[in-house]
């Protein structure tokens, strides 16, 4: 195979003549994922495109792998690639199906890591299209392409599948069915050469009709319909923008607008797992969701857009893992933002006349933002209740969720399930920052390297049911109504920092945490030193809860919106923002930074933080940093790291602890992403009393589980065992944090 490089844009189709407001920015700091966006077959070649889903430039090494079998794509010999580049070209193919997959690393000894999802092609005949053309050609070369679009995809379907080169320019009053196995490209000029392809330059737009979808997939020769590189309009009368029905489908670089619904999958009745890509993607103003999804499906969701929809951004309603089956969500990169119900929606459903077999989710969501949804930011929600042999990997990793109009993450787990929360930043959200929900399954969620401050509930509570919090290395700051709060099962906290935040805890334990209360020095390198709350706002002009002059010479800011303002005291309790902020929901916190200037937190600690070395540390092991940048597998909240870690972490524990453990009680650990060593388990695993007095307990490794015999007298109410960072994998992933499991004694 050879390779050839050219420089490309970035796909952003957008509807010509028709003013869009925009998303706003990407938050400094912003994601750096970079996946696949395109990729196009010609009878010996293929050409792939790549982007940071930011808009900024990659900081690691990437390589393109190209094969023939996806279970061993990346194993197959690297296409190194140009920093500069975002396209490149792979020559001398032989007909047949190929995969293509992006790879990163940061460095020249460390090993490739896929970035992005795995997109697929057929090197082959081509057939071209052009709106422009007479009516009389066979599409079989670019000088007698067809100009019904229709009929080509008709003919590629007669002959077995095929590759669709549609040149720029408008198909008006169309519903195109699209098989499995034709391949639909637009944004080619008139040379249709596939280096000169730029959907953006050359844009290819879909006009819908009345009730009907823009794009309907259809059973064909097997494999995947494929859409790539089009705007689809649906002129506020289409049905859906793109419909499917039991199909494997690939989207890509394609843009749809003001259709019922954005994108509809159905797979109610397969009797398979469906595999489905979107990358590069957006979906907005559709008068229902952006993307509607009911079935069992393999869902992959990269880089794209999910904005100002009138439902959700994203429904899963449900998400079905068959029997003695499983599906998945895998979310990257991607935004959600100004839905009008929740961002992302996803809930876990077994299938109709479901028996006792079982069934696994595998949902990921990972650097990803949520911002100012009328609902939750996200939502994952169990469904499975009476079935406790469905069983669910749950994972929020590096990502935002701003000004929500509920919770900026809410997790719904009212059954069998391993959840962890990771370097998650969640503000000034309507509701509290993280918030857990759950039933009568006992169960509990790690949440370690995040963020959770000035939102209007708290910043983390665990409600109802029987799922506790198990906290490390976070930050809680001017919460309204309150830090942590677990109603009914204890919650455990250490190495957190509580700043500027009444009610620090309900019902949770803790070690190591640090408290800095209003009027002290700020541990960090930039943080608010006061949050006010508002209870009213008319313009410009708010109603504050409580007088304050703080607001003379301070910076202010509203819904952690990054917009540094000013403030006039009109009376004890009325402040005059300038500039004037949107309309937003009261309350909310209004935070005061000294001096003015930057309003863009910074969480790492100053120099002599009372928090530097102040947290929760394995006996006779090194001091330990409170705050996000404290834990092992520590960060910037937000966003994860260039190339992100493989996750080892605690999934269950036998007795579920959130259930209590008896005095005399052994306590089984079972962990994810790996089987604990032997020999990293006695100086890993230690137990402490409500004091932090070590216990003496000998822990040891039991057909792959870490079990933890009571202490010499029997476990106390408000002994904690700790699993530490020094545990060590079998498959050399560093667990996330040091990982607290309260001891409650019936």
């Amino acid at each position: 195979m050879l390779l050839a490089l050219a420089s490309c844009g970035r796909f952003a189709l957008e509807h010509p003549g028709v003013v869009v407001v925009p998303p706003p920015e990407p938050l400094p700091n912003a994601h750096p994922t970079i996946g696949l966006v395109s990729a196009v077959a010609a009878t010996d070649r293929l050409r792939a495109d790549w982007q940071v889903h930011s808009g900024g430039e990659p900081s690691t090494e990437l390589a393109l792998f190209v094969g023939l079998n996806r279970l061993h794509l990346f194993e197959t010999t690297p296409i190194p690639l140009l920093s500069t580049q975002r396209h490149a070209q792979v020559l001398g193919l032989q007909a047949d199906d190929y995969y293509i997959g992006l790879a990163q690393r940061t460095d020249a000894g460390s090993p490739w890591v896929q970035s992005g999802p795995v997109l697929s092609v057929r090197t082959g005949p081509i057939l071209y299209v052009d709106p422009a053309a007479p009516g009389t050609g066979d599409g079989t070369t670019p000088a007698t392409a067809y100009n019904d679009i229709v009929l080509a995809v008709l003919t590629a379907f007669v002959n077995g599948g095929g590759n669709i080169y549609v040149k720029q320019g408008e198909f008006t009053n169309v519903s195109i069915p699209l098989f499995t196995r034709v391949h639909l490209y637009g944004g080619f000029s008139s040379t249709f050469r596939l280096s000169e392809r730029d959907a953006v330059g050359h844009p290819t737009r879909l006009v819908g009709i009345a009730g009907a979808p823009v794009v309907d997939t259809q059973n064909g020769s097997g494999g995947s319909s494929i859409l790539d590189g089009f705007e689809i309009d649906g002129q506020s009368v289409a049905s859906e923008g793109v419909n499917e029905t039991n199909e494997p489908l690939e989207l890509r670089s394609v843009t749809i607008h003001d259709c019922g619904r954005g994108v509809k999958l159905r797979a109610q009745f397969s009797p398979l797992t469906v595999p489905v890509v979107l990358a590069n993607v957006v979906s907005r103003t559709n008068a229902l969701e952006g993307v509607s999804v009911d079935g069992p499906y393999d869902l992959e969701v990269d880089g794209c857009l999910f904005d100002s929809n009138a439902n959700e951004g994203l429904d899963l309603n449900h998400l079905v893992a068959l029997e003695f089956g499983a599906s998945s969500l895998h979310v990257r990169g991607s935004r959600f933002d100004r839905n009008g119900t929740e961002g992302l929606d996803c809930h876990l459903g077994v299938p109709a006349g479901a028996g006792h077999g079982g069934g696994f989710f595998d949902v990921r969501i990972q650097d990803s933002d949520f911002e100012a949804n009328a609902l939750d930011g996200v939502r994952v929600d169990i469904d499975y209740d009476f079935f406790p042999e469905w069983d669910a990997t749950i994972e929020v990793r590096g990502c935002r969720a701003r000004a929500n109009r509920a919770a900026g993450v809410h997790l719904d787990l009212d059954s069998r399930c391993s959840a962890l929360v990771h370097r998650v930043a969640s503000s000034a959200n309507s509701g509290d920052g993280l918030e857990l929900t759950s039933e009568t399954f006992p169960g509990h969620c790690v949440v370690s390297a995040s963020t959770f401050h000035a939102n209007a509930g708290y910043g983390a509570r665990a409600s109802l049911g029987h799922y506790g919090l198990s906290l490390a290395h976070c930050v809680f700051a001017g919460n309204l109504a309150g830090g942590v709060r677990s109603e009914v099962v204890g919650s455990f906290s250490h190495s957190c920092v509580f700043d500027r935040q009444s009610n620090a805890r309900f019902g949770a334990a803790f070690l190591g945490d640090v408290e800095t209360p209003l009027g002290s020095l700020s541990p960090f390198v930039r943080a608010a030193d006061e949050y006010v709350r508002v209870d009213a706002a008319s313009g410009a002009v708010l109603t504050i809860g409580t007088p304050s002059t703080e607001v003379l010479g301070a910076s202010l800011e509203l819904l952690d919106d990054q917009v540094a303002r000013t403030g006039l005291l009109v009376a004890p309790t009325t402040v005059e923002l300038a500039p004037a902020p949107d309309a937003f929901v009261v309350p909310a916190a209004l935070a005061l930074f000294h001096p003015s200037g930057t309003v863009e937190e910074d969480w790492r600690l100053a120099s002599g933080s009372l928090a530097g070395q102040a947290g929760l540390a394995a006996p006779g092991g090194p001091a330990v940093d409170c705050g996000p940048f404290g834990g092992a597998e520590g960060g910037l909240p937000g966003v994860e790291g260039l190339v992100p870690t493989r996750v080892f972490t605690l999934a269950t524990t036998v007795p579920a602890w959130s259930d209590g453990v008896g005095a005399n009680t052994t306590l089984a650990l079972h962990f994810r992403g790996g089987t604990p060593t032997s020999g990293s388990v006695a100086g890993a695993v230690f137990a402490f009393d409500l004091h932090g007095v070590e216990r003496a307990i000998t822990p040891a490794l039991v057909s792959g589980a870490i079990e933890v015999p009571a202490p010499a007298g029997g476990w106390a109410d408000g002994d904690v065992v700790v699993v530490f960072p020094s545990l060590a994998s079998d498959e050399g992933a560093a667990l996330v944090s040091a990982i607290a499991i309260p001891i409650q004694v019936p």
